[in-house]
């Protein structure tokens, strides 16, 4: 059964496994993904990378940006930063249903969807 959370301290370790697989890898770098850097982004930044998980394991990881881009308007946007999922669980509804966590999340907090999702503060 397919679990989607928001990701934790004790799930780095499983986060960084999944840049092992070379499908993963090369659309992120070899060195970006480390596991510091993942440590710092979900110690540091709470509700900012979710998880996939079946069978106990974790088999894919969301990350969500938000930020001010128009200080003009007041309009906040937000969206999906990456994404991705262990090759053996691919064409299993994973990707889709860490897109549909982050959209549900992002209803949620008030943004509208349309060629970005954005909210007025």
């Amino acid at each position: 059964m397919l679990k989607i959370r928001w990701a934790k301290p004790s799930d780095v370790k499983a986060i960084v496994a999944l840049f092992r697989y070379p499908e993963i890898r090369k659309y992120f770098g070899k060195n970006e993904y480390s596991y510091r850097y993942i440590r710092e982004w979900v110690c540091h930044y709470p509700k900012i990378k979710a998880v996939a998980i079946v069978d106990k394991k974790i088999v894919g990881f969301i990350s969500l940006y938000r930020y001010l881009f128009d200080y003009m308007t007041g309009y906040e946007h937000i969206g999906l930063f990456d994404i991705a999922v262990d090759p053996n669980q691919r064409e299993k509804g994973v990707g889709s249903s860490l897109i549909k966590f982050a959209e549900k999340y992002f209803k949620r907090k008030g943004f509208k969807k349309n060629r970005n999702l954005r909210r007025k503060e």
